[in-house]
C-alpha cells in the first residue's frame, strides 16, 4: 500500500468504510477490523449526539447557532474580537437565566443621564466571567507590583511593566459596552447626551469596579504591613567595651 493511500484510508470515516470493501476485493488491508470498529464507534456517537440534540431546548440551539455563525464570520473577517465575543456569548448563555432574575432588580434610573451607567452595571451582572477575569488580572498585577517594590534594576522595571500591562487588561475587560456603542452608533440614539458625554459615562462603572476591587485586594496587604514583627526572645549581647575604673 502506498503512503498516500494509507493516509486516505485512515483520514476519516470515509476511509474506514472503504477498508472492509477493499479487503473483500482482495486488496492488502490488514487492519480493516480496526477501521470497522472505529466506524461503528463513530456511528454510535452520531446516534447519541442526534438523540441529545433532539432533547435540547430551542433557545439553546439558537444561541449555539448564533455563536457558530459569529465565529465563522470573525474568522472570515480576521477579527479576533468578534470570535472571542461569539465564544463568550455561547458559554454565558447557560448562566444568563439565573443571573437575569437578580439583574432585573436593578430598576432603571429616573434621570436619562444615568441610563448609560445603569446599562453598564446590568451588562456586568449578566457577564460574571468578565468580573472574575478582572479580579484575577488585578490580583496578578498586585503581585507584580509587590515584586517590583522588593527588587531593583531591570527586574523591578520588568515587574512594573508587567503590573501596568495586567492592570490595563483588567480595565479593558469592563469596557465591552463602550466598544459595542462605538461599533454601532445607533445604539445610543435614545440618549439626549452628545456622543462624547456617553463615552465618558461608560467609564463610571469600570472605575467604581476597579476602585472597589483594588481596595478589597489592598486590605490583606495593609494588614500584613501593620502587623508588628515578632520580637526576638534572645537575651541582649553583653557589651564588649572594657569597664571604666
Amino acid at each position: 500500500m502506498r503512503p498516500l493511500e494509507a493516509v486516505e484510508l485512515w483520514s476519516g470515516p470515509w476511509g474506514w468504510a472503504a477498508q472492509p470493501v477493499l479487503a473483500a476485493a482482495g486488496r492488502d488491508v490488514p487492519l480493516w477490523p480496526t477501521a470497522l470498529v472505529l466506524l461503528a464507534a463513530t456511528a454510535a456517537a452520531l446516534a447519541y449526539a442526534g438523540k441529545t440534540v433532539a432533547e435540547l431546548p430551542t433557545a439553546v440551539l439558537r444561541s449555539r447557532a448564533r455563536a457558530s455563525s459569529g465565529v465563522l464570520a470573525g474568522i472570515m473577517a480576521s477579527d479576533p474580537r468578534s470570535i472571542r465575543l461569539a465564544v463568550t456569548d455561547g458559554l454565558e448563555a447557560r448562566s444568563r437565566g439565573r443571573v437575569e432574575r437578580w439583574a432585573a432588580r436593578l430598576s432603571p434610573p429616573r434621570s436619562p443621564r444615568l441610563l448609560v451607567a445603569w446599562r453598564d452595571a446590568v451588562a456586568l451582572l449578566m457577564a460574571p466571567r468578565r468580573a472574575g477575569l478582572m479580579f484575577l488580572l488585578l490580583a496578578l498585577a498586585g503581585a507584580a507590583a509587590a515584586t517590583s517594590a522588593g527588587t531593583r534594576g531591570g527586574t523591578a522595571h520588568l515587574a512594573a511593566a508587567a503590573a501596568a500591562l495586567l492592570g490595563y487588561c483588567a480595565a479593558s475587560t469592563l469596557l465591552e459596552p463602550a466598544r459595542l456603542d462605538a461599533d454601532d452608533v445607533r445604539r445610543t440614539a435614545w440618549s439626549p447626551l452628545p456622543y462624547e458625554r456617553i463615552a465618558l459615562a461608560h467609564a463610571v462603572v469600570p472605575t467604581l469596579a476597579l476602585v472597589a476591587t483594588v481596595g478589597l485586594l489592598a486590605v490583606p496587604l495593609a494588614l500584613a504591613e501593620l502587623t508588628p514583627a515578632p520580637s526576638s526572645s534572645l537575651p541582649p549581647r553583653p557589651s564588649s567595651s572594657p569597664p571604666v575604673c
